[in-house]
């Protein structure tokens, strides 16, 4: 692939996750505590081992997510429509 084709693809995902993160609240959040964390990285090892953790942290939490909502739909399709409490986080 040449520079110019891999520098236009870069420069349009950029622009793109860009667009992306200024829509969604949580995004925009979640991008100003990996650029503080980055900034305060002593070394490229050391920027590519916190983005290793939050992104690990992240794949957790929406693991749980996940789990969460394929309960509700078992609820929901074991009762008919009805969601009873028993759906706990």
């Amino acid at each position: 692939m040449n520079n110019n084709l891999f520098a236009g693809i870069v420069d349009m995902l950029s622009a793109k996750s860009e667009k992306m993160i200024e829509q969604s609240l949580p995004l925009a959040a979640f991008q100003e505590e990996v650029d503080r964390r980055l900034s305060n990285a002593a070394d490229q090892a050391d920027r590519l081992a916190i983005i290793d953790i939050m992104f690990q942290c992240f794949r957790s939490e929406l693991h749980e997510e996940l789990k969460y909502l394929n309960k509700l739909l078992d609820l929901v399709g074991n009762n008919q429509g009805r969601i009873n409490s028993s759906a706990s986080r």
